[in-house]
């Protein structure tokens, strides 16, 4: 164990929002059980985190800006996302040594930056798609990306699956199977709201979360405004763009259109929902879980990770979805109208973390 405060770096992958939002509970416990902790990741990410822990040490990291290319062919469409992460990999292997001589760092924990560990201190990966799941006519590459994956997270100390702990998974074969010594657990569910204090509630409906890569984003941010148009609901569309980005024109009073909300902001927002219009991002299946809110969820194309997480948990936790395809006022308002049934969840805890942490550091 080293002398003094344990100092920790922390880093997300910029795929989207999801990975930056969902370490903000495992912010709260690190800080608030005494680790110094230094944080890592592109512009949004500081943004994000910053607006919550605003004293804490940000380190910028290599940018990866993940387009998706428009083609129906899986190769040329992954072709720059593949070579913007394996160059991340690197460039973040060539920072994290820098980050460890300034900070002399005694804990790595990096959410699905792959290139972010140490050789001079534990690194832990956190990471729920272990074992991905491409088309199935491409299905006979699965075991080359699940063994490029597990070499890729070979050098790290320990795994953290945001996950159920006892109860029954919400990921299923994302997780498994993985090779046992890589010390894969599950620590819990990871929400954004889950040490957040709301005050005060929006009385709007429906919300619309718009997430992830273009041109997809935008693509839905048509479909969904074209369908709230028709529905004489209030509803709230969150854009997820940055703060400052020119508004489209609005002239339905029904429908607030938002750029961007911050954490408290939006779940106010999310609170005083009847449904949440999103994709199906794992981020967001654990927030709407967290809050217990009944949600339509809809897949980004191509994405098979979304596809299968919202086929596996269609029903559960007032979980409705639909592909891009089928999304209509129809749809939408069927699930508005569905009743909401709860089930029980475990979310990540103080007493699993600080245990883990002390249980990785103890042989430094």
């Amino acid at each position: 164990m080293p002398e003094g405060r344990i100092r920790i770096f922390v880093c997300a992958l910029d795929w989207g929002l999801g990975h930056i939002t969902r370490t903000l509970p495992l912010l709260h416990i690190l800080t608030q059980s005494g680790f110094e902790v230094i944080l890592g990741g592109n512009e949004t990410a500081k943004r994000i985190w910053t607006s919550h822990y605003p004293t804490l040490p940000f380190v910028h990291m290599y940018n990866h800006k993940i387009r998706y290319g428009s083609s129906k062919n899986l190769f040329r469409m992954m072709w720059w996302p593949a070579i913007s992460i394996f160059r991340g990999i690197r460039e973040d292997k060539i920072l994290i040594k820098k980050v460890q001589r300034e900070y002399n760092i005694h804990l790595i924990i990096s959410d699905n930056r792959y290139g972010a560990v140490s050789k001079k201190a534990p690194s832990v990966f956190i990471g729920h798609q272990l074992s991905p799941i491409l088309p199935s006519s491409f299905f006979i590459l699965n075991k080359l990306l699940f063994n490029i994956l597990n070499k890729l997270t070979r050098s790290y100390s320990a795994i953290w699956i945001p996950d159920n702990t006892s109860l029954q998974t919400i990921i299923y074969t994302l997780k498994s199977p993985y090779t046992p010594q890589l010390k894969a657990i599950s620590i819990g569910l990871m929400s954004q709201f889950q040490f957040t204090n709301v005050q005060h509630h929006f009385s709007r409906p429906i919300v619309a979360l718009l997430s992830g890569p273009e041109p997809h984003r935008s693509q839905f941010e048509k479909l969904i405004s074209a369908i709230l148009n028709t529905i004489s609901i209030p509803s709230i569309i969150i854009r997820g763009l940055n703060p400052n980005a020119e508004l489209p024109e609005n002239n339905n009073s029904n429908i607030k259109i938002l750029n961007f909300a911050t954490g408290s902001q939006l779940h106010s927002i999310l609170t005083g929902a009847h449904l949440i219009i999103a994709r199906s991002g794992y981020s967001t299946l654990m927030d709407v879980i967290y809050l217990q809110k009944k949600s339509l969820l809809i897949p980004t194309p191509g994405q098979t990770e979304q596809e299968y997480l919202a086929k596996m948990n269609a029903g559960r936790y007032g979980i409705h979805t639909c592909n891009q395809y089928q999304l209509c006022k129809e749809t939408v308002l069927e699930a508005f109208d569905k009743p909401y049934c709860a089930q029980p969840a475990e979310f990540v805890s103080c007493q699993t973390i600080s245990r883990e942490v002390e249980r990785i550091t103890k042989s430094i």
